[in-house]
């Protein structure tokens, strides 16, 4: 698509633009949720993208929105220096009418490489420890009590041996799972997410009285140290409904099957939805 190309589609499914100076004054009233996507793949994302922005490559967008963004009529700026993908995404989640979507133009220029801090958190300092030095913990004496705060459907396909998993929220439970063993051995956290490791260890912490630590590097830092892993969901502390499987991720072939055949029949019943559909979705607070 070139850039006239884009500038025709921008005007045919009335796309909006919001400048850079609008989008300051909108964050600084910080009176709505706002998020701002770099819509490119991860590698022009590491490359340069412009300061604050998250990655979120536009297909993965329109069809995982909800992976992306947490509330409902959210403002949500979308920047591409290319202008070209970025169009067609705006496009897609205008029609979706989840939140209120603009294209950042003209783009500030893409100086930043790593990905922004998260605002407004105040992440605390937590000690970590090495892989090899967790295997040697858990080979020898008192050793500690390992968490993975991943998702459970990247638990599942590959753990470290005897962690329990578990959803940040869950200290109660916690507690109760390892009863009289609380308050006495250490605990290491690991997962994708540092920031949530670093917003849980103190709150598990708190709830159990013993030290927690983070492991560095997560579970690839204990693959890359030629460690095993465990497969399935034999250790979830509460129930497993952190996420909403997709029909390849169940564990049941059966279930997988009959997941797919189910969306295939919404998929066809869909074009009649929508064909009596008479609501006109647009952005309910412009921001002028």
């Amino acid at each position: 698509m070139t850039l006239a190309r884009a500038g025709e589609f921008a005007r045919q499914f009335d796309v909006q633009t919001l400048d850079p100076e609008r989008l300051t004054q909108m964050r600084e009233a910080r009176d709505r949720n706002i998020y701002l996507f770099d819509v490119r793949t991860p590698e022009d994302y590491a490359a340069g993208h412009v300061p604050g922005a998250l990655n979120a490559p536009g297909g993965q967008l329109v069809q995982a929105m909800d992976e992306y963004v947490g509330a409902r009529n959210a403002v949500v700026v979308l920047t591409d220096p290319l202008m070209l993908r970025v169009v067609m995404t705006a496009s897609w989640l205008a029609q979706i009418a989840q939140c209120e979507v603009y294209v950042l133009d003209p783009a500030p220029d893409a100086t930043e490489t790593a990905a922004p801090d998260i605002a407004g958190l105040d992440l605390p300092d937590v000690q970590t420890l090495s892989a090899r030095d967790l295997a040697a913990e858990l080979a020898g004496p008192g050793a500690p009590h390992v968490l993975d705060l991943s998702t459970s459907v990247q638990y599942r396909p590959g753990h470290i041996p005897g962690a329990l998993w578990m959803v940040r929220g869950r200290e109660a439970a916690l507690r109760a799972e390892l009863s009289d063993a609380a308050g006495t051995a250490p605990v290491v956290l690991y997962g994708p997410d540092k920031a949530i490791l670093r917003l849980a260890a103190p709150e598990i912490a708190a709830s159990l009285g013993a030290e927690v630590r983070l492991l560095d590097g997560s579970v690839d830092a204990w693959q890359a140290e030629g460690q095993p892993l465990e497969t399935g969901m034999q250790r979830p502390v509460g129930p497993i409904d952190d996420v909403w499987y997709k029909p390849y991720e169940l564990a049941d072939a059966g279930a997988e099957k009959q997941a797919a055949l189910d969306y295939l029949d919404w998929e066809i019943d869909l074009t009649e939805k929508v064909a009596r559909d008479t609501v006109a979705f647009r952005p309910l607070h412009p921001a002028g």
